[in-house]
């Protein structure tokens, strides 16, 4: 008699599918996994239970199946024969879709899953999880341990869960929400709306119109191309908008905005804030707290709001004609507040940065390093060379100003 061994508890199956919607559910096996739902393609639910294909050979070498499951190849593309679905169980699973829409489901472990094409529905649960969303549009949830979550091509919903995720939206209209923990959410191309939920968070826009939103937290929001719109929310943030058209919301705490290129709009909130317009043509709001306005190169708009605001001058940020002066809507002597011309060079013909000193109102510049008022018209102006004409120009709008109103 010749022994040939046992297939007790082997698996070794082609799966033909007729159409519906199917479901591989492997969750009850706490092993590593390997799924595949493309057709032909083999899934590995146990390394135990692979059959051995050389039973009964005398050679004695063991040759194992493939994978426990094979998929059915399509006929002529008739992908009712793909499995849509699967669900692993507690290991360090590899989960690939297919060209349909698919719900794949990690469950414990590290899990890599990729959606590929079809609108897909990805879920990382426990571990720490990498997700790709592939073709088309999809929706990915992190839930708990530390995730990475790529939509990849098409509008993709991305949802990182507990503890530190990072998110890529990739191209299309993306909504990414790190939700809790420490996130990076990066909304690439698009018009993106990412937000970052609880704690500190980093979001960078990348290029298209984009919304971000802090949340809670000391977050870091950074609009990067074209025209974005920033909202810090609570905690002391910081905003900027880089290239293009930008509106920015400092929202409640101590935050810092920074307008960057082109024309900025830009709202301070609530708190002692920094807002800085960069180049272009910025229009800025300290709103309340006692808030420092930088309005940067080009002709600036500055609007303090309530209690004690400080706008900030400095060498080249204003200039006479052409919409190159600033202005300040609302300066307020009895709410404290202060024209900082200190970090302006008086002499820009000698080295380093000369001081500049006070000449009165309405009186004539005789030399570089002047400045005065001009009570007809409201100009606060510096002389910074040796001509008698200004070099620059700040619109107040007052005829009550002087030097106590100054820092120099």
């Amino acid at each position: 008699n010749t022994t040939v061994g046992s297939y007790h508890a082997k698996i070794l199956l082609t799966v033909w599918d007729g159409g519906g919607e199917d479901t591989y559910d492997f969750h009850n096996y706490n092993n590593d996994q390997t799924v595949n739902l493309g057709a032909g393609k083999w899934s590995t639910f146990s390394q135990a239970q692979l059959s051995n294909l050389s039973l009964g050979q005398s050679d004695g070498a063991n040759v194992l199946a493939r994978g426990n499951i094979a998929n059915a190849l399509m006929f002529q593309g008739d992908r009712r024969s793909l499995i849509e679905n699967a669900i692993t169980g507690n290991g360090d699973d590899t989960l690939r879709g297919n060209v349909v829409a698919n719900t794949l489901d990690g469950r414990g472990g590290n899990d890599t899953i990729n959606g590929l094409a079809g609108n897909d529905l990805l879920r990382g649960r426990g571990g720490d999880d990498n997700l790709f969303g592939g073709d088309d549009s999809d929706r990915l949830f992190g839930y708990a341990g530390k995730d990475r979550l790529s939509g990849d091509d098409g509008v993709d919903r991305l949802f990182g869960g507990d503890d530190f995720d990072i998110l890529f939206g990739g191209n299309g209209r993306d909504t990414a929400n790190g939700e809790g923990g420490k996130d990076r959410i990066y909304g690439q191309g698009g018009a993106d709306l990412l937000s970052g939920g609880a704690e500190k968070d980093t979001l960078f826009g990348g290029a298209g119109g984009d919304t971000l939103q802090g949340g809670d937290g000391n977050d870091i929001l950074d609009g990067g191309a074209d025209g974005d719109r920033l909202f810090g929310d609570a905690g002391n943030d910081r905003l900027d908008g880089g290239d293009g058209v930008d509106r920015l919301n400092g929202g409640t705490g101590f935050d810092r905005l920074f307008g960057g290129d082109s024309v900025d709009f830009a709202f301070a909130g609530s708190g002692n804030d920094t807002v800085d317009g960069g180049k272009g043509g910025d229009k800025l709001f300290g709103q309340a707290g006692n808030d420092v306005l930088i309005g940067g190169r080009g002709g600036d708009e500055m609007t303090g709001g309530a209690n004690a605001d400080r706008f900030v001058i400095a060498t080249g940020d204003a200039g006479i004609g052409g919409g190159m002066a600033d202005r300040i809507t609302d300066f307020r002597r009895a709410d404290g507040d202060k024209v900082d011309l200190s970090g302006i060079d008086g002499n820009s013909a000698m080295g380093g940065v000369q001081a500049l000193s006070w000449i009165g109102k309405d009186a004539a510049f005789t030399g570089a390093g002047q400045v005065r008022y001009q009570t007809a018209n409201g100009y606060l102006e510096v002389n910074t060379d040796a001509d008698a004409a200004a070099e620059m120009r700040i619109v107040v709008g007052l005829t009550s100003f002087g030097l106590p109103d100054v820092i120099l």
